[in-house]
C-alpha cells in the first residue's frame, strides 16, 4: 500500500515539474511577445538558467576567456523570494510578496494557512522577472532585506523611490514596501 502512495506522488511531482516548465515556457513567450513593441529601454529576459557543462577555465589545458570578468557580474540581479502553489501567490493585497530569504518566505507562507506552507513553492526571483511584471500592472510589497537589494537596479531604471524605516512592525510583525510602475 505504501508503494503505491510513493508511486502516486512521484508522478504527482512530475506533473507538477511538467506544469512548471510550461507555465515558464508560456512566461517568457509572452515576456517576448510584451517586450518586442517596447522602447529600447526594455528590461533584458527575466532569467538566464547556467549551462550544465563545465567553464572552459575549469577544463584541463583550456586558459580562462578573456571576457570571465564580464560574465560573472549579474545581468539579472537577486532579490529575493517569491511563494506560490498553484496559480496562488503569496500576496499582501494586490501586491506579490517578496522576502530576503527563503527562511523568511517560510515563515510569510504560514501566514497563509498550514496547507499553503506544506505545498507552496519558494522560488528565487531576480529584478528582471519583477520589473517585467510591474511593467504589466503588477504590485510587489517587499520586506526591508528584498526592497535594499531592489533599489540600486529600480533606481538605474528611473524610478524615484527613497530610503524607508522598517523599525515599525506592521500588525502580524511583518514590514513590506508596496513598489508599483506608474510609467
Amino acid at each position: 500500500m505504501g508503494s503505491k502512495r510513493a508511486q502516486k506522488a512521484k508522478k504527482r511531482a512530475q506533473r507538477e515539474a511538467k506544469r512548471e516548465v510550461r507555465r515558464a515556457r508560456s512566461a517568457a513567450q509572452a515576456g517576448k511577445s510584451e517586450a518586442e513593441p517596447a522602447t529600447a529601454n526594455a528590461p533584458e529576459p527575466a532569467e538566464v538558467l547556467p549551462s550544465p557543462t563545465p567553464e572552459p577555465s575549469s577544463v584541463k589545458g583550456h586558459s580562462p576567456p578573456a571576457q570571465v570578468a564580464e560574465k560573472q557580474a549579474p545581468r539579472d540581479p537577486h532579490i529575493g523570494y517569491v511563494a506560490f502553489s498553484g496559480f496562488n501567490m503569496a500576496c499582501d493585497g494586490d501586491g506579490c510578496i517578496v522576502a530576503g530569504s527563503r527562511e523568511k518566505m517560510q515563515e510569510i507562507a504560514k501566514h497563509f494557512g498550514e496547507h499553503f506552507a506544506r505545498h507552496c513553492t519558494i522560488q528565487a526571483t531576480g529584478f528582471q522577472r519583477i520589473f517585467q511584471a510591474m511593467q504589466l500592472g503588477g504590485a510587489y510589497c517587499l520586506d526591508e532585506e528584498a526592497y535594499g537589494r531592489f533599489l540600486e537596479p529600480a533606481r538605474r531604471r528611473g524610478m524615484a523611490l527613497s530610503e524607508q524605516d522598517f523599525s515599525e512592525p506592521g500588525p502580524y510583525g511583518l514590514h513590506f514596501v508596496r513598489v508599483q510602475w506608474f510609467g
